[in-house]
């Protein structure tokens, strides 16, 4: 049986937190919104934090600890037990350790990416861009490597 990482049970533990206090992401950004000084707590990074995309930063510790006294209270009413911040926060430590060890040789990629095919690589000369010297006239593409790319044409009014 495989063991879960501390990420995912960080993430699982913040979950059925979210569900017991019966706050919404939108409900948990406005609250937050209302502090001050207000807190960046955006739906994006609350879904990031409770999939377990991401683990709340030690900068982020002031969201961190809104978000935890702001769900326990209400999570308490509906019958789980506070952990406390001090609790929390030793789950989020081991969660950002277990992110930051090195990956093991065998899960890295050994070979490099091939570059992209000639006619994929960036443009000399982009399409919109007039030229230089006021003219109206704008140039073709050039794409280097390719037999059928064309050179930018000369405007026949900077002569």
């Amino acid at each position: 049986m495989e063991e879960t990482s501390a990420c995912d049970r960080l993430a699982a533990d913040l979950r059925a937190l979210r569900e017991a206090s019966r706050l919404t992401y939108n409900a948990i950004t406005a609250q937050a919104k209302k502090q001050t000084p207000p807190l960046k707590l955006g739906g994006s990074k609350l879904s990031a934090w409770f999939s377990g995309k991401n683990v709340p930063k030690k900068d982020d510790d002031a969201a961190f600890r809104y978000l935890i006294q702001l769900l326990e209270p209400r999570a308490k009413k509906h019958g789980v037990t506070p952990k406390g911040i001090d609790w929390w926060r030793a789950r989020r430590d081991e969660a950002a350790a277990e992110r930051t060890r090195p990956q093991r040789r065998s899960s890295l990629l050994l070979t490099p990416p091939r570059p992209p095919p000639p006619c994929l690589r960036r443009l000399r000369t982009p399409v919109t861009r007039p030229r230089p010297n006021g003219c109206s006239a704008f140039s073709r593409l050039t794409v280097r490597g390719c037999a059928g790319s064309r050179t930018p044409r000369r405007c026949s009014r900077s002569r």
